[in-house]
């Protein structure tokens, strides 16, 4: 791995500046939005060069520079740049010491398909289950990967929309609950073992499957039969109960109301926004790992300030890229999980 360029290595002032317009390919540009990705990623303050690497106006040069960063988020986010081109940028991260750094290459959209085979086999569960969640993973990979010891790899292949069917249906009959949710909520998953699942043991795999857009009513009876007759669930939590009824809850004073609205698989969009910001972690932790959550919902809490909440979105598969490196890096904060 190459030797990250230190703070003594920077040169002081406008010289910074300008000795990157000198060797940025189409020379100094008039673009303010440029200018300023920059003007940041030159700076020794880490906290402006992270936002210069997560800039969506930062371009390839500038994120080949700053992936020699020293600061481990700074290369964290360069990884997970939409604006990073295919090729020695990446492979260079691959090989990083961070796992937070390994596991944005591999969620990385312009990640190569030879990169991502060699990254299913990292050491670090946190890297395969971005390759496991990655549409342009080999179903071969996913393949591989559903056989994976943890299971939260195993939750991403099924949660993948491009897991083959036959997979799909090994992973159905997973001893983790969380893996059999992801698979009921998969519209890819067949209809044979959305009816199967309808009538799973674990509520959160029920309710999964009756928020499932391939699942007919046939298979919602049967989960809105299993819940009335077997389980007595509050409406707050029934998929069954209807959106109004679930708006007029969000304003319930008792805390575990408003959680079972926010945990909801079929809450409305607006009653999830309104609760990522309820006073109660215990809510905002609710709308954290519910996949109907909206993306910009889930990028603001993964700046929550409580660290459960953070964690339900690290752990949310279908949370936005730019959300799961919020999340990772308040984490590293929070609770030192990852060495900076």
């Amino acid at each position: 791995m190459e030797a990250a360029i230190t703070s003594t290595d920077r040169l002081n002032g406008s010289d910074r500046v300008t000795q990157l317009h000198k060797t940025h390919p189409t020379g100094p540009t008039d673009d303010p939005f440029l200018n300023a990705v920059i003007r940041r990623s030159l700076d020794p303050d880490p906290k402006l060069r992270r936002l210069a690497a997560s800039s969506r106006h930062a371009t390839p040069f500038i994120l080949a520079f700053l992936a020699l960063d020293d600061d481990g988020i700074t290369r964290m986010k360069v990884a997970g740049n939409p604006n990073v081109t295919p090729g020695v940028v990446l492979e260079h991260l691959s090989l990083d010491s961070l796992d937070s750094v390994r596991a944005e290459v591999a969620g990385n959209p312009n990640v190569t398909p030879a990169l991502l085979e060699e990254l299913s086999d990292d050491q670090s569960f946190l890297v395969r289950a971005r390759v496991a969640g990655n549409r342009a993973s080999d179903p071969a990979i996913l393949a591989y990967l559903a056989d994976d010891a943890n299971w939260s790899v195993r939750e991403a292949v099924a949660s993948n929309p491009m897991t083959l069917q036959e997979t799909l249906d090994q992973l159905a009959t997973d001893d983790s609950s969380h893996v059999r949710r992801a698979v009921g909520n998969n519209p890819a998953t067949s209809p044979k073992w959305l009816m199967a699942l309808a009538g799973d043991p674990d509520r959160s795999v029920r309710t999964a499957v009756y928020g499932n857009p391939s699942s007919n009513d046939q298979m919602r009876n049967k989960v809105e039969g299993y819940l009335s007759v077997r389980v007595g669930i509050h409406p707050a939590a029934s998929p069954a109960t209807d959106a109004r009824k679930l708006m007029n809850m969000t304003g319930n004073r008792n805390w575990v109301i408003r959680q079972g609205v926010a945990m909801n698989p079929v809450a409305p969009k607006r009653a999830l926004t309104q609760l990522a910001n309820d006073s109660d972690w215990r809510v905002r932790r609710g709308v954290a790992a519910n996949h109907a959550a909206p993306g910009d919902t889930l990028i603001l809490l993964a700046g929550d300030n409580h660290p459960e909440v953070c964690q339900a979105v690290a752990d949310n598969s279908v949370a936005p890229p730019a959300a799961l490196t919020i999340a990772l890096a308040n984490l590293a904060k929070v609770h030192r999980r990852y060495v900076v």
